[in-house]
């Protein structure tokens, strides 16, 4: 299996100075990462940090085997997308949405927006491809929150970085969104899954699991 990731002592103090986060671990392919540690920990920091949205005070991250550094930060958040506790939405129909990191420029390109493939996530997830002309801000939590893993996982990432991907969901549409993440993460070899949960579910569905206790 390759490594696909690896952070090495990374530390970023918390605004009270008497904490900081501390961590170290690595990510082959076709692994989820299950972070766990008690509100406060900095789950949620680690996952930023890790999708180079906060800078750590020391330590290194490596994707690939290249330090962070080397990286340009557009292509390191093109293959390794963050999803954030709260689901983003922008202005537009859910197909704006859909479309908007193809306008961007941010997904390579040899990747294509596919109309098939996004219509076949819908359907994944229990949506129906009649939302598509619909306003963006019409969504509910948990329709914005598939939305927008649906727009992730259409520019391809190596490296899925998710923060309570099921807690806008009920336990019917959580269901199915882990079980198309546990397709996705087997479909095709080096992609890997860095999870932060509060439901046991959501990490009970994955094989080839390992834990980061902070």
């Amino acid at each position: 299996m390759q490594l696909l990731m690896e952070f090495k002592d990374l530390t970023r103090r918390f605004e009270r100075d008497d904490y900081f986060l501390q961590a170290s671990g690595s990510l082959s392919e076709n692994e989820t990462l299950a972070v766990r540690g008690p509100s406060g920990s900095g789950k949620s920091t680690l996952l930023k940090i890790l999708a180079r949205l906060l800078a750590p005070d020391t330590g290194n991250m490596f994707y690939k085997g290249e330090a962070y550094r080397q990286i340009p930060p557009q292509k390191w958040r093109r293959e390794i997308q963050y999803l954030s506790q709260k689901p983003v939405v922008f202005a537009g129909s859910v197909q704006d949405n859909l479309r908007l990191p193809f306008n961007l420029n941010c997904s390579p390109p040899q990747i294509n927006y596919s109309q098939d493939q996004a219509s076949s996530y819908l359907e994944a997830v229990g949506l129906s491809t009649a939302i598509l002309p619909q306003s963006a801000s019409t969504l509910s939590g948990g329709e914005a929150a598939r939305i927008a893993l649906i727009r992730s996982l259409l520019v391809q990432p190596n490296i899925l970085l998710l923060d309570e991907p099921t807690a806008y969901l009920d336990d019917s549409s959580a269901g199915q969104v882990i079980n198309l993440l546990k397709t996705w993460l087997v479909e095709k070899d080096q992609r890997a899954l860095v999870i932060v949960s509060h439901k046991q579910e959501d990490i009970k569905g994955f094989n080839q699991v390992k834990f980061l206790d902070l």
